[in-house]
């Protein structure tokens, strides 16, 4: 019996021991609670109100304001100031990659799902690269920067992922619908500057002579361009996934959208790979039938700094990111999914109303 009550009493003296070990440790190293929110603070430049198109840079104050008001003194974005809100982010650095030696090019989930912390119908990441003249580039939505080159890599490479403006050097890939590069000059059907050979091919037209689609030299779209740039402004049919109210920032976490994980296929074929509801903004819908661009655009000054030095390619395979506002306008929405540069093979299907009965992996 004695031996069993100083068993009881040297457990309980262990057991206390153990609990002023943990007290001790604990106030040495104070429990915090995990985040589950992958969003960053998002910072707000100029605000005009909801259903704007939303700029987001991923840079500290300094810079994303100058490069912000660059774009706002150019034409015809000048004349349209409140149709744009400008956002930065400055907590959290991209990781890019430097594209087959050409060009920087930042993409990828992380990226992503940081850019929805802030309305971000466009993502303009800057990069302080040590070579001149490695490559900006644009690809769907994201501009990525090299601080190296002219401010006027960002409105060439704005019209690349904006208005789809082929570029007006030769020679280069002209994506599927765009306008500005044309096979004869009275192929235009507005106003233009002129008809001048060499447009993306050597065989095609621009509209104007030395425009900021053919060389960092000059800031000027041209009549031309500017007309497409002002339609695409105009467009008002678009579904708002990024609901602002009388604020001048957003809350993202608030809002929803699902991320839709796809691959493309040497062949060009589609594949959804997985699909999640993630927290945060998504860039405004614009469509039910959206397109998968594969073009990518990589643009530096020459040597000689008198016109662009780069390209454009089709990229084949790899996995490509698509977000969608998850509120009342998409229930019950049906995407259709295309590859732009492949319009025959057969489009992608998604039912938005059921995603919500599946598993998260479509096979």
């Amino acid at each position: 019996m004695k031996i069993k009550k100083i068993l009881i009493t040297s457990s309980i003296i262990v057991f206390l021991a153990i609990i002023v070990v943990l007290l001790f440790f604990i106030s040495q190293n104070p429990l915090t609670s995990p985040n589950p929110s992958n969003l960053e603070k998002c910072k707000s430049l100029v605000f005009n109100g909801e259903d704007k198109i939303n700029l987001l840079f991923f840079a500290d104050k300094d810079l994303s304001k100058g490069y912000s008001n660059f774009f706002l003194q150019t034409s015809p974005y000048s004349q349209y100031k409140d149709e744009f809100n400008f956002y930065y982010i400055d907590s959290y650095t991209p990781e890019c990659e430097v594209y087959q030696d050409q060009a920087v090019l930042c993409r990828g989930k992380e990226l992503t799902k940081k850019a929805s912390s802030c309305p971000n119908d466009f993502i303009i990441v800057i990069k302080d690269v040590d070579d001149p003249y490695l490559r900006s580039s644009a690809f769907q939505n994201i501009i990525s920067l090299n601080f190296q080159h002219p401010n006027t890599v960002l409105t060439h490479e704005f019209g690349h992922v904006f208005s789809n403006l082929a570029d007006e050097y030769v020679s280069a890939v002209i994506p599927s619908g765009s306008k500005n590069c044309v096979i004869s000059c009275d192929k235009f059907q507005n106003e233009i500057d002129g008809c001048f050979q060499g447009c993306s091919k050597s065989d095609y037209y621009r509209s104007v002579e030395e425009g900021v689609m053919r060389t960092l030299n000059s800031n000027y779209y041209g009549k031309f361009n500017e007309k497409i740039i002002l339609e695409k402004i105009n467009k008002k049919s678009k579904i708002t996934g990024s609901v602002i109210e009388n604020t001048n920032s957003a809350d993202c976490s608030e809002q929803e959208y699902y991320l839709i994980e796809m691959s493309i296929y040497e062949n060009k074929t589609l594949k959804i790979l997985n699909i999640t509801v993630e927290e945060g903004c998504a860039p405004s819908l614009n469509s039910k039938e959206l397109q998968i661009r594969t073009i990518l655009f990589t643009d530096g000054q020459s040597i000689d700094e008198t016109q662009i030095n780069g390209g454009t390619e089709e990229i084949h395979k790899g996995i490509f990111y698509i977000k969608i506002p998850k509120n009342e306008q998409t229930e019950g929405l049906i995407l259709k999914l295309r590859n732009e540069q492949a319009p025959e093979i057969p489009e992608v299907t998604v039912n938005l109303e059921e995603l919500e009965h599946i598993p998260c992996r479509i096979k």
